[in-house]
């Protein structure tokens, strides 16, 4: 019964229909009414026409009745943890496509782009592994189209905060930009501006113009 119910899980987070008898209505709908019939003693043929075509042909009606009667405690185990999955996690859904996987989220809307082709990816709200995969997913996406507000939207409170802080310590260094002493000017040569803080700006030429090459530590 434990590789059935596996079947069945898999069958109901996998897409709509996964070779049943009748059409089911879509992921979250094969999955509620997974959960709700795994708590019903009489939801053994309800169940059976879900599972795939391979799953019915290896097993009988019958078969699968007498393994669900005995099953009960192990069932009802089973609908718990659905019903929490529910509460829990959405089904996803992943399209391939020329330059990247697009994910779809099912909600209780429907169908959702989970990562859409701005800002951050939606679908890295997603529990577990999908869920992860869409965060890397949204940062690669926002690093190619160079859109630093997605970058910044992906990054955690911790990095975010730490990298604001060190933009509002340079901000606030550069108040006064005619203030700065700019010692000498070597040619070509890289040129180090104290800020005041112990941390200094490197310029460098670059395309006939003076460019930031780097902001460096005291």
């Amino acid at each position: 019964m434990k590789r059935v119910l596996a079947a069945m899980t898999v069958c109901a987070l996998a897409g709509a229909g996964c070779g049943a008898a009748r059409p089911l209505p879509s992921s979250r709908g094969a999955f509620e009414a997974l959960s709700e019939a795994l708590g019903r003693d009489d939801g053994a043929a309800e169940v059976y026409a879900m599972l795939p075509a391979a799953e019915r042909a290896a097993m009988t009606l019958r078969e699968f009745t007498e393994r669900w009667t005995a099953s009960r405690e192990e069932r009802q185990r089973a609908a718990s943890a659905a019903r929490t999955l529910l509460r829990t996690a959405a089904p996803v859904a992943t399209v391939p496509a020329p330059d990247h996987d697009l994910t779809l989220v099912e909600d209780p809307e429907g169908w959702r782009v989970g990562d859409p082709l701005m800002g951050p990816a939606a679908g890295a709200r997603v529990e577990g592994r999908s869920g992860a995969r869409a965060a890397l997913r949204g940062l690669r996406l926002a690093l190619r189209r160079r859109d630093m507000p997605a970058v910044m939207a992906s990054l955690s409170s911790r990095l975010r905060g730490a990298i604001e802080a060190e933009l509002a310590a340079v901000l606030a260094a550069l108040e006064d930009p005619d203030a700065l002493d700019v010692l000498q000017i070597p040619g070509a040569a890289p040129v180090r501006v104290p800020l005041g803080d112990g941390r200094a700006v490197v310029l460098v030429r670059e395309d006939g113009q003076w460019r930031i090459d780097d902001i460096v530590g005291p």
